[in-house]
């Protein structure tokens, strides 16, 4: 049972920093029995029952949160089990081992927290560590840990990717040569007589290996296997599969003749399980399955990371059958399903208006319109904005646009040129799923495949290929979010990636930095289905419907104790929906509307106004101004006299605009175009009459329907 990754063969499909291989080992076997972890609900740790699917029993309970610790099964040998145990927050990691009866648990080595991807092969463990190093071909290192003395070994010292694969005597690995070339590499299990495959040409992500021939997933063909012949190069296509489904689905394995793969079907909204030979011949659908399986002693094996009815599949030479899992998992508790696809619908964003307004709102109507919403009224844009389905705002009056046919477009409101007002992204040649950016310099997109590439308008700049604006060390994503100096990346398998500056802790790595940092995973952050920035702090949304956040913490934006680790808010509870600002909003799956955070423009709708006036203490100013400031309401609280909302945005300063599902737009707080301020030091009659200027909306109220 394997299980094997490969990074595609471009430059720039590396991979910066440690990405953490899902799960290899979640289920292992002998002859006798299946050993798995369960960390679905409190009776947590590593069980085995029988090949049947009888007998289950919890054979080494442990402490298992999967947002604080970590529990892979490496592999069974000799009626002993391997396993790793990770604690995040402590960053402790540890290679044991107990015995198939439960008894004689033991350490066997202690490693490095970034220690990753472990394999049981022989007497040895394998595994790559993090290395820091100014070489970018470099970082990783490859060990190995006797599993009878704890003895380490280091195999090699230059590894670009932390994926590696143990087949047939010989280790397998992506490596970067003379840093240009991405290629399959080979070496044996001391890490001697390395063999690079320069002649193999493929843009896989996983594969297997029998005999001569390397079977694999085509990025760009996500719903197909190929395979290559190590020797010759001869590539060929086993299966046709005409259909690009919304995810990329990526798991292989062979056994008994037979490559099984899966694919995401948009129709019933899920995995499904497929079979054919090895030469390509009698491709079969199996059944529904989750994203990863694992095959043994005849079964097919399928967990959810949701508390779901694991899926059994038994194996009879041509037949497979469905095997009911007789309660291996906890799915008899009834879960709220949040999916992760993005539904089309109304959309709202804010935006800076044109001219002195500065209240202004874009709209993206049932019919893939863009309006401009401006002092209560909608009002058509460009000719050019339809057949729209999503769009981001950046800077001043500029839009970036995702049309429905995947391409992308830059919308410019503030000139009149037509050669100007709309111009295609650069370099990009796959479809794009998803766009985000909060200035013109710091938007991207997700392509289908996964990445994601920085988006390019400038024409000076035509001739840029898809290469030189990928973002390197990213793949299957699928959602991004940026502010103007950092961004977060959703993979699909829930975790996140944040990159950019982290001068508020906002990359969530429990640190506060200048300096720019490239892609790398949030370390307890799991199971998440949506991601939010803003400029200095980020929300993420969970499958169960929590809130979590990190990042600065001025006005209670992170509840009652802040936190640079994504920490979880409290007084919230099935979440579907998000909207970051100095005031937080979250929709919950009533359609009722959660607010948090500044509260000194009424932008919670309540009479609970809380400010203060600050003034400028620099003596580096030349000047000295008085500014209305808001104090913080950590606390949610729920929106009164408005209900059934699809979404919802603020605009600075304080005007919040939502839009139900009936299409009614409804506006509350500062309907003032101004904030509160004024020259000079502290004066409390010039406090005074500042306040009385406010123009205060206390209650939602309705102003405008969207057009059908």
């Amino acid at each position: 049972m394997k299980k094997v990754y490969l990074f595609s063969v471009s430059l720039f499909f590396l991979l910066i920093f440690a990405i953490q291989v899902s799960a290899e080992g979640n289920l292992v076997a002998d002859k006798t029995h299946v050993y798995y972890v369960n960390h679905w609900d409190s009776k947590t740790g590593i069980y085995k029952e029988k090949s049947d699917g009888s007998g289950k029993e919890l054979i080494l309970p442990i402490a298992v949160d999967v947002d604080d610790q970590q529990l892979e099964i490496i592999g069974v040998k000799n009626d002993w089990i391997y396993y790793s145990y990770k604690n995040y927050y402590i960053k402790e990691h540890g290679i044991y081992k107990v015995q198939t009866n439960g008894q004689n648990n033991e350490l066997i080595s202690n490693l490095n927290y970034e220690s990753y991807d472990m394999k049981l092969s022989g007497s040895w463990i394998f595994y790559v560590e993090r290395f820091y190093s100014n070489n970018i071909e470099c970082d990783y290192i490859l060990y190995r840990v006797n599993i009878v003395n704890g003895k380490q070994e280091q195999l090699d010292s230059c590894m670009k990717y932390p994926n590696f694969e143990v087949i047939n005597g010989y280790i397998y690995f992506v490596n970067m040569v003379k840093n240009k070339d991405v290629v399959l590499t080979r070496v044996n299990l001391d890490g001697s007589k390395k063999h690079l495959y320069s002649n193999i040409d493929m843009e896989g992500i996983y594969f297997d290996i029998v005999g001569d021939w390397i079977y694999y997933r085509d990025d760009n063909t996500p719903s197909n296997v190929y395979r290559v012949n190590s020797k010759t190069g001869k590539k060929q296509a086993l299966t046709s599969h005409k259909e690009r489904s919304f995810y990329s689905a990526d798991a292989i394995e062979i056994s008994g003749g037979y490559i099984y793969y899966n694919i995401w079907s948009d129709k019933q909204e899920v995995f499904e399980l497929y079979r054919t030979k090895l030469d390509g011949t009698g491709d079969q659908k199996i059944g529904p399955i989750y994203n990863s399986f694992y095959i043994a002693n005849n079964r097919i094996y399928s967990f959810s990371l949701l508390k779901e009815q694991m899926k059994i599949y038994t194996i009879n030479g041509s037949k497979v059958t469905n095997v009911k899992a007789n309660g291996n998992s906890t799915a008899n508790q009834k879960i709220e399903k949040i999916s992760i696809q993005p539904k089309y619908g109304n959309q709202l964003y804010p935006g800076f208006g044109k001219g002195i307004n500065s209240t202004a709102r874009f709209v993206l109507g049932k019919n893939k319109r863009i309006y401009l919403l401006e002092n209560g009224t909608l009002k058509k844009l460009d000719g050019n904005l339809t057949n729209v389905h999503q769009f981001a705002e950046t800077t001043g009056y500029n839009l970036v646009v995702l049309r429905s046919d995947g391409t992308v477009w830059q919308w410019d409101g503030n000139t009149d040129n037509k050669k100007e007002k709309f111009l295609p992204a650069i370099g990009i040649k796959k479809k794009v799923k998803d766009i985000t950016g909060n200035s013109l310099f710091d938007s991207f997109a997700l392509l289908e495949n996964g990445n994601v590439v920085r988006l390019v308008f400038n024409p000076v700049q035509r001739g840029t290929t898809e290469k030189e604006i990928l973002i390197p060390g990213l793949k299957d994503i699928v959602q991004i979010s940026a502010s103007d100096s950092y961004a977060l990346a959703l993979k699909k398998d829930g975790t996140v990636w944040a990159w950019g500056e982290n001068e508020y802790g906002q990359l969530g790595n429990g640190k506060k930095s200048y300096q720019y940092q490239n892609p790398a995973k949030i370390a307890g952050l799991k199971d998440v289905v949506q991601i939010y920035t803003d400029d200095t702090f980020a929300l993420a949304l969970k499958k169960d419907g929590t809130v979590w956040a990190w990042g600065e913490n001025e006005v209670g934006q992170l509840g009652k104790a802040g936190s640079t680790k994504p920490i979880m808010l409290k007084g919230l509870s099935k979440i579907v929906k998000l909207s970051p600002g100095d005031t937080n909003f979250a929709i919950d799956i009533n359609g009722d509307v959660w607010a948090w955070g500044a509260n000194h423009y009424g932008q919670m709708a309540n009479n609970n106004i809380k400010y203060k006036w600050s003034s400028d203490d620099d003596p580096a100013f030349l000047t000295i101004d008085t500014y209305y400031i808001p104090l913080p309401n950590p606390t949610p609280v729920k929106i009164k006299g408005i209900s059934n909302v699809e979404d919802i945005a603020i605009e600075f300063p304080g005007q919040v605009t939502a839009l139900t599902k009936n299409g009614e737009i409804y506006k509350w707080g500062n309907l003032s175009d101004d904030y509160l301020t004024y020259d000079g030091y502290y004066d409390e009659s010039m406090n005074e009459e500042m306040i009385n200027q406010r123009k205060l909306q206390l209650t939602p109220k309705l102003i405008t329907t969207m057009p059908k």
